[in-house]
């Protein structure tokens, strides 16, 4: 359950800087020029204050061109077989306007279509199965500023499936999310705060009685990189994630430690191979 519910933070933060979606590039604060990054995810334990490294658990492959935006990323198994593949494409301004995900036969099995404005903003995503058959659309509105305001979806015979409603308040600081069903009722609202730096130090989930259900704050370190994130759902026990970092000569990491309430829980290690 908590794993589905970190999903949703993603998904929540993800759609709060949808637009970025068009850059796709490697992620902040990476040095150098990446061309090629791995990581993998190891089974992971802890003897007499020793760190003990199991079997590989995942693997992601992600490459990237020279401007530094993202062309593909592969998902392995353990063996490092390719499960699924995802293959971006963008047009001359460097907008990402297709992504396209293969399963490990190499069919395609989703494809989404990216539209944009003239100021370089997505104003449509078109959602197709593996038959192109579009299923899903989303649908998006900006301010003057550029964010996001308004998000609306639909199914594919143009019924509205849900959408969500953005507002800006402290200089864009902080953003409300208010997602609504297809009955035009609330389902619930999402507060974020962010820093001058535009990174994600708060974020609150409210039910529809504006009852706050979960907490997610984080800190960062000098890099820009996930130091600590405090997790806490009602009802249960406050998590407290920490990050333990290693990097490389260029001063990109390349060990990751995680732990959940001082205790080891994950050990992520990556190659990257630059330009």
């Amino acid at each position: 359950m908590k794993q589905i519910l970190l999903l949703m933070i993603s998904l929540v933060l993800f759609s709060c800087n949808q637009e970025k979606v068009s850059t796709l590039s490697t992620e902040e604060g990476m040095e150098g020029k990446v061309k090629f990054i791995s990581e993998l995810d190891y089974d992971v334990s802890e003897k007499n204050g020793a760190i003990i490294k199991g079997e590989i658990l995942f693997r992601t492959n992600s490459r990237f061109d020279e401007q530094g935006k993202q062309v593909e990323e592969n998902s392995c198994d353990q063996n490092g077989k390719v499960i699924s593949k995802v293959v971006y494409l963008f047009n001359n301004k460097g907008n990402a306007i297709e992504s396209n995900r293969y399963n490990l036969k190499d069919s395609l099995v989703q494809k989404f279509v990216f539209d944009y404005n003239n100021q370089g903003e997505i104003i449509e995503r078109d959602d197709f199965d593996g038959e192109k058959n579009m299923y899903h659309r989303s649908v998006y509105k900006y301010n003057k500023e550029g964010k996001v305001t308004e998000k609306n979806n639909y199914y594919s015979d143009g019924s509205i499936d849900d959408k969500m409603v953005y507002t800006y308040t402290d200089g864009g600081k902080t953003v409300e999310i208010k997602y609504y069903n297809a009955l035009d009722s609330i389902v619930s609202r999402t507060v974020t705060k962010y820093d001058k730096k535009e990174r994600e130090i708060e974020s609150n989930f409210y039910n529809p009685a504006s009852t706050l259900w979960l907490s997610s704050s984080n800190k960062y370190n000098d890099k820009g990189l996930l130091l600590e994130n405090i997790y806490a759902e009602t009802g249960r026990e406050t998590i407290i994630y920490k990050y333990e970092y290693q990097y490389d000569n260029t001063g990109n990491w390349i060990i990751r430690n995680k732990y959940a309430n001082n205790q080891i829980n994950e050990l992520t290690e990556r190659e990257i191979i630059y330009y």
